[in-house]
């Protein structure tokens, strides 16, 4: 007989990718038998309707969190554009004001030939 990388000489281990591999099967084997044992419940039974009622505020969480966390990109967005108009506009407002200063004492001397 050959020996096997998987078996060392004192005894037969798996290594850890067999192990993975063999509980990966055997969950997925266990989850087969759960799923098969769910019953549908026809459209508009009680049940179905009670069951939608109590799950209802969670679904609507979801829902909110989830556009929160889209819409919160956006949002930033529009916090930093609004940060730079405020950081920007005195300083547009300032340059106005030094441009109008420099502009009036160098203005030039009316002329006569009127």
């Amino acid at each position: 007989m050959s020996a096997d990388a998987d078996t060392p000489r004192g005894g037969r281990v798996l290594s850890k990718d067999r192990m993975e591999g063999f509980s990966d099967g055997v969950f997925g084997f266990a989850i087969t038998l759960l799923v098969v044992d769910i019953a549908l419940h026809p459209p508009g039974s009680p049940f179905l309707q009670s069951t939608q009622r109590k799950f209802l505020p969670a679904v609507i969480g979801y829902v909110i969190a989830i556009l929160i966390g889209l819409l919160l990109p956006v949002a930033a967005a529009a916090l930093y554009a609004g940060l730079a108009v405020y950081l920007v506009v005195p300083f547009r407002e300032a340059a106005r004001v030094l441009i109008r200063r420099h502009s009036s004492r160098h203005e030039p001397a009316p002329s006569s030939d009127g």
